[in-house]
């Protein structure tokens, strides 16, 4: 058989690498939530730190390009994740590649490790199963 998988063991690894994609779509939302606690701090910072001389319209005004750019960052995620799993249970496999690229943008290797391990490690999980 040398490297070659089996029909039923590739089909797996794809349905794995969807669910993980359903799972990043999810993430996405998550995280746009927390963003959205950040107002808070954010209007604090734009009072307090930055410059105190902002009025409070302008400081209103920064904090709603905030919640719009971190509402719209968002939806982007989880709409992009959605689509690479729509289209890599349709079998394209350039959206299988796509998740990975995208989720080793999101997840960087931490400071001191080697790109071939960390390329390794994120091959493993979109292959669960095979």
């Amino acid at each position: 058989m040398g490297g070659y998988r089996s029909v039923s063991s590739r089909r797996l690894a794809c349905l794995n690498a969807v669910k993980l994609m359903y799972a990043g779509a999810a993430l996405s939302g998550i995280a746009a939530v927390i963003g959205l606690t950040a107002v808070g701090s954010v209007r604090t910072t734009l009072r307090n730190q930055t410059n105190p001389a902002l009025s409070t319209s302008q400081i209103n005004l920064a904090v709603n390009v905030f919640i719009v750019g971190v509402v719209v960052v968002g939806l982007i995620g989880i709409g992009l994740w959605l689509w690479m799993a729509v289209k890599s249970k349709a079998g394209r496999n350039w959206a299988r590649i796509t998740g990975t690229v995208f989720f080793r943008r999101q997840h960087p290797a931490p400071a001191g490790q080697h790109h071939q391990a960390g390329r390794r490690r994120v091959a493993d999980v979109t292959s669960w199963g095979g």
